[in-house]
């Protein structure tokens, strides 16, 4: 029994298949898709062998006139055979021919109750049962698709013809599934912020899968790992917390695992993080500029704030400066975001505080010029060395024809104004020595200071390694040297005093007001500017910024907190202190 199929019309620029391409050992002139209909005999299993011709997506054809397709369907043993017919009009395309063709199988078997076992007088038709016979075809671009029969699906009179119907269902089938579309991958970057958890999902797109995932060159980003999401491995995400910056690249694999097609994709990675820790105070009504920061990426960022408000009167600028003058104090809350503007772009995130401080106002103490002084024998972690500076404030309310001793060690004097029995004549002098007594530095300024209600601020600093000493009053260079020697500066003579020469010399004790004392073991270049303005704004005190981190000696506040030293040297003994009337 057998049923004729109409032959497909197909539009005459329709691709042509190729016998390059054959996989089943013969050969095939060119031609259009056909359709092939088939009936084996009346008590054999319907079998409907759709065969076409690949296709180079995403070209579709369609019929251009029209056509009849039609098969029989067989039926028990006495009962006609029936006929089932589709016509396919014109511009029928392939898809729906294919709909065409389940509609009718479907048809045909509500239609057919009396399929196998046949009846006792039919043909001796057995069902084979043993493995899988397998079919594959192949796209213009190299793609294969490869189905699998079972044996057991088929009726046959033998092996051997189980066996080639088996093969023939999978080859069609093989073509009728045939998938040209080449493997890719939906991303080819992944983007990261440093220590911060996150899932990146990625789809294997084309092919026919399922697909196996694997790295096959270069590594992950530190912390980050593959995760399959879907059965087929068409859905996978990297996952994990990225711990190491930096822009890198690794090598992915995807192997169809049906047809052994692979494709090979290399990722670019970029881990970003903002690295500023924390941002400094600001105080009110000074200026205040500091610089964000951020690593791992091009170098290229984009600040902007994204949550909160910086302090009143501070703004941040594309580059990440947060500059400005605060108004008002208190401490605001944000969030930063930094985004690398060089592709692959990544955005990462981070908050901060910062705190506006009320505007810093120097406290003063008063030495009544006889019994007033401040000593200390040594100081805690002390030791000879040869840089040193000084800063702090004063100003002097007694006779003009006595001296005013700032600071001594020992038995040699450290800061005074010098001894005069001229009231027109009234530097600053500087010595410092050595444990010899050899002096080393020999200085004075070029100024005369009197008493007077006017605040003076000194900036003295020394590095005796090159030799160099600057001597700064009122932001003026006021250096005039006498000695410069290169040497060690003695430190830990015992006894250090503010304000007088020793406890049993009243009359070189200072009569004035000092603030802000400050002296460190280190250099600064007080002819930059710069370092001038770590200690005043050009007029009045600042809090040093640098310091006073390291300071041995830092004298701040009234008469109750200014013996205390917020330096590391320890506490002074203060004898007759008193608050000073006024303030720098």
């Amino acid at each position: 029994m057998s049923a004729t199929c109409q032959p497909l019309i197909c539009p005459a620029d329709a691709p042509r298949y190729s016998s390059a391409l054959a996989t089943d050992g013969g050969s095939k002139s060119p031609q259009c898709p056909v359709i092939d209909c088939r009936v084996r005999g009346a008590y054999e299993t319907y079998s409907l062998q759709a065969e076409f011709y690949p296709v180079v997506i995403p070209y579709d054809w369609s019929i251009i006139s029209g056509a009849d397709i039609m098969f029989i369907c067989p039926m028990c043993a006495g009962n006609p055979n029936t006929i089932i017919t589709r016509t396919i009009q014109q511009g029928t395309t392939f898809s729906q021919i294919l709909a065409l063709l389940s509609e009718m199988l479907a048809e045909c078997g509500s239609m057919s109750a009396c399929f196998p076992p046949p009846p006792p007088d039919g043909p001796a038709i057995q069902l084979f049962t043993n493995n899988n016979a397998y079919g594959t075809a192949v796209c213009p671009n190299g793609i294969y698709y490869t189905v699998s029969v079972s044996r057991g699906t088929i009726w046959a009179l033998s092996q051997a013809a189980a066996d080639a119907e088996a093969r023939a269902l999978a080859y069609a089938r093989a073509r009728a599934g045939l998938n040209c579309t080449p493997i890719t991958f939906s991303l080819a970057t992944f983007t990261w912020c440093q220590n911060v958890g996150f899932s990146q999902t990625f789809t294997i797109l084309g092919g026919t899968g399922p697909f196996n995932l694997a790295v096959t060159a270069g590594a992950l980003p530190a912390g980050l790992a593959l995760q399959q999401l879907s059965g087929n491995g068409r859905q996978w995400a990297l996952t994990g917390t990225p711990t190491v910056l930096g822009i890198s690249s690794v090598t992915l694999t995807a192997l169809d695992t049906h047809n052994g097609n692979a494709k090979i994709q290399v990722m670019a990675n970029k881990v970003l993080a903002i690295t500023t820790a924390s941002l400094p105070d600001a105080t009110v009504g000074v200026a205040y500029s500091q610089a964000l920061a951020a690593s791992g990426g091009s170098g290229q960022y984009l600040w902007t704030i994204t949550a909160g408000s910086l302090p009143a009167g501070l703004a941040i600028d594309q580059g990440g400066n947060i500059t400005g003058t605060p108004t008002t104090s208190g401490t605001s809350n944000f969030t930063v975001s930094a985004q690398d503007v060089v592709a692959p772009t990544v955005t990462c995130t981070k908050a901060f505080a910062l705190t506006a401080s009320p505007a810093f106002s120097a406290l003063a103490v008063n030495f009544n010029g006889t019994t007033t002084y401040l000593s200390r024998p040594d100081f805690i972690g002390n030791a000879d060395g040869q840089q040193i500076t000084f800063s702090f404030w004063f100003k002097l309310n007694g006779g003009n024809g006595k001296h005013a001793i700032f600071w001594s060690e020992g038995d040699a004097y450290c800061l005074r104004d010098f001894y005069s029995f001229y009231p027109t004549y009234k530097p600053i002098s500087i010595k410092l020595h050595n444990s010899a007594l050899s002096s080393l530095v020999v200085c004075a300024s070029n100024s005369s200071y009197f008493s007077g209600p006017t605040w003076h601020h000194v900036l003295f600093s020394a590095d005796l390694s090159v030799p160099v000493a600057r001597l700064w009053i009122d932001d003026l260079n006021e250096y005039a040297e006498t000695t410069l020697l290169a040497g060690t500066i003695d430190f830990t003579f015992l006894n250090h005093w503010i304000a007088t020469f020793d406890d049993l010399t009243p009359y070189t004790r200072l009569e004035g007001c000092l603030a802000e004392f400050w002296r460190k073991h280190v250099y600064y270049d007080f002819n930059i500017a710069a370092n001038r303005r770590l200690f005043d704004d050009g007029g009045t005190p600042l809090k040093p910024v640098e310091p006073p981190s390291g300071a041995i000696v830092y004298l701040t506040g009234n008469s109750v907190n200014f013996p205390n030293n917020s330096g590391s040297g320890g506490a002074f003994t203060a004898v007759a202190l008193t608050d000073c009337s006024d303030i720098p």
